[in-house]
């Protein structure tokens, strides 16, 4: 999931990963609507890791010095760089 995300958001992946389709299905239509369910806890924590993984490498795309993005946000550089190892070790 980190990978994929990861990978869209570099461009390596043309389509957005499934949890990023469904998470705006989700957003516009309800969770019942779209999933015919209710969501489970791992399903929303799949959604908002990859939601999350997005939004951390479009903002440290803005940023105009990595490092320091990564020194102001630990959490989301840890994120990016676990997502790059995945894809890497995913063959990308």
């Amino acid at each position: 999931m980190k990978a994929a995300a990861y990978a869209y958001a570099d461009g390596s992946l043309k389509m957005p990963p499934k949890d990023l389709i469904l998470l705006g299905y989700i957003d516009r239509f309800g969770a019942q609507n779209v999933m015919g369910r209710p969501l489970s806890g791992w399903e929303v924590r799949r959604m908002m890791i990859s939601e999350r993984v997005l939004k951390a490498y479009n903002d440290r795309q803005r940023s105009n010095k990595w490092a320091d993005w990564a020194d102001a946000n630990p959490e989301d550089a840890q994120l990016l760089n676990e997502a790059m190892m995945r894809m890497a070790n995913d063959g990308g």
